[in-house]
């Protein structure tokens, strides 16, 4: 998948925009995050216990977030899939090689090319996040008086994370990704619309993975 994936980027490059850069990753979390925020139980408070974990709420924290990607603005922006999750994979009957299907067509406010390690980033999203389950409604959330709680049910790939970072190696950081990672869940948030629990599973995730790295 990974090969694959470098194949296209390989393909054409575009130079960079900064504004579509800063959309995708923090404007347009932004903007689906505030319009879910009344919804969602401690969503005002600056911080929330997941997991055991105490997390900081980015409602509190946008800035530091803004900082923290802006520090991987890349130098081109690279031909993406843009969506490259293990939803949009197929595997070729014979061989088993991978094909990519519904590309996003997007990045920011930049058609077909975008920053590479998004994509990257989306891969993650399957590979350890287990977003594909989450998609599934397969995940647990449990909403108490003073945390929260969230089981999502394993794609079976989290073993893979070493093999993905040391096949990425010079090309992303670990906490890029990681960064990356989270936003990606903040920005589900209003994508999981028409389901409570995804939207609210969504934005815990996002802060869960946000505490690692921030």
């Amino acid at each position: 998948i990974i090969q694959c994936l470098k194949s296209v980027h390989a393909l054409e490059s575009v130079p960079t925009n900064f504004a579509s850069y800063e959309d995708a990753y923090i404007g347009k979390t932004i903007r689906r995050v505030e319009k879910v925020r009344d919804l969602i139980p401690f969503a005002n408070e600056p911080t929330i216990v997941i997991n055991g974990r105490e997390c900081r709420n980015v409602i509190f924290c946008w800035d530091e977030l803004r900082t923290a990607i802006q520090q991987y603005f890349p130098d081109r922006f690279q031909l993406l899939h843009g969506d490259s999750t293990f939803s949009n994979l197929m595997l070729r009957d014979g061989d088993l090689s991978p094909v990519l299907i519904d590309p996003r067509g997007y990045f920011g406010t930049t058609q077909f090319f975008g920053d590479a390690a998004y994509e990257w980033g989306k891969l993650y999203y399957s590979i350890v996040g287990n977003y594909d389950q989450f998609n599934l409604k397969h995940f647990e959330l449990s909403i108490n008086e003073q945390d929260v709680s969230l089981s999502i049910r394993s794609n079976g790939w989290e073993d893979m994370e070493d093999t993905f970072f040391f096949l990425l190696a010079g090309e992303v950081s670990v906490r890029q990704i990681k960064l990356i990672h989270a936003i990606i869940w903040l920005s589900l948030t209003t994508y999981a619309w028409e389901d409570y629990d995804s939207i609210c599973g969504a934005f815990y995730n996002g802060l869960y993975y946000l505490e690692e790295v921030l």
